[in-house]
């Protein structure tokens, strides 16, 4: 049968604004705009972030956020770590207003699939499972490039090596960039996220599964998000949404707090909010890895191709 997917320590945190200020370690941030500065170049879309920074701990760690000091709720933030003079660091933009962080274990996997370079070259590779012929993947001009042929069934796994399959997550927020997608006909396929995911067997892995399907009913155009948590599916109030309507690129975000499962689709181009689909009590996954997967209808003459981009997750430890 063809598998499917269904006590830290306190380190300093610092916050740099315009004027350098250093807050503890949960740093509130009341963000005003600061001084103007004047750019000679021809950019759009300039944001204003305040810079976190603190020293690199002896184990990986990643930045949790709540709108109190005292949580109850903390939020993996979604924006990428990174190494700057010798500190480690990640940018909150300035919307983030009355925003408190701390430092938890955890991971965290940016891929933007552009070719490896100096001093960033060691990129991890992806994982492929459960792919037949037909079903193709690589990673050419910067961007993934998944192609299912008439001769595939089932569907692919991808799952980037060191932070998924080996490290497991359990709150956890990814998002992917879906900038192309064509389908011959009306068959439909599938792009998703899937998350808090194990193998229970070397043929079937299980965990949740957000993410959207094209041509929803053969309805050519239609686009149905949705959340598979292992045995119902569970789809967005307003239901499918039409190409036409709200065109490519997407940006689809699958996070998880606790029992609360949440997927988004984003405009790429407008960041407007395009469909929601939340599941508020479910705990039937605790823990696990994230990955891609890709299917769709493999009747004779079927195929589809999908262009991604711009993976990012990150997670709390067990």
């Amino acid at each position: 049968m063809k598998p499917k997917l269904v006590t830290f320590r306190r380190d300093p945190l610092r916050v740099r604004c315009f004027r350098r200020q250093t807050l503890g370690l949960m740093a509130g941030l009341t963000l005003m705009a600061g001084t103007t500065s004047v750019l000679h170049a021809q950019l759009t879309n300039i944001q204003k972030s305040v810079l976190l920074s603190w020293p690199e701990p002896a184990q990986e760690h990643i930045v949790v956020g709540s709108s109190s000091p005292g949580g109850p709720v903390w939020t993996p933030w979604p924006e990428p770590i990174f190494k700057r003079h010798g500190e480690i660091c990640m940018a909150v933009p300035v919307t983030a207003s009355n925003w408190f962080g701390k430092l938890v274990p955890g991971r965290q996997f940016v891929d933007a699939f552009s070719d490896a370079r100096g001093p960033f070259t060691n990129r991890s590779p992806w994982i492929p499972h459960f792919n037949d012929p037909g079903e193709e993947w690589v990673v050419t001009n910067g961007v993934l490039q998944v192609g299912v042929h008439p001769s595939a069934i089932g569907g692919l796994l991808l799952a980037p090596v060191g932070t998924n399959v080996e490290v497991h997550l359990r709150d956890f927020y990814t998002s992917v960039d879906i900038l192309d997608w064509e389908t011959s006909g009306a068959n439909w396929s599938t792009f998703s996220i899937g998350a808090r995911a194990y193998f229970q067997t070397p043929t079937l892995a299980r965990g949740y599964i957000g993410g959207l399907n094209l041509n929803a009913n053969g309805v050519r155009g239609s686009v149905e998000p949705f959340i598979y948590n292992g045995s119902t599916y569970t789809y967005a109030l307003e239901s499918t949404f039409d190409t036409q309507q709200f065109p490519l690129p997407y940006r689809l975000q699958l996070s998880g707090v606790g029992t609360k499962i949440s997927l988004r689709v984003l405009s790429l181009t407008t960041g407007q909010p395009i469909r929601e689909v939340m599941l508020p009590n479910d705990w039937t996954f605790a823990e696990g890895w994230v990955a891609l997967w890709i299917s769709g209808r493999h009747d004779a003459g079927d195929s589809f191709r999908i262009a991604a981009d711009n993976f990012f997750a990150t997670g709390t430890q067990p």
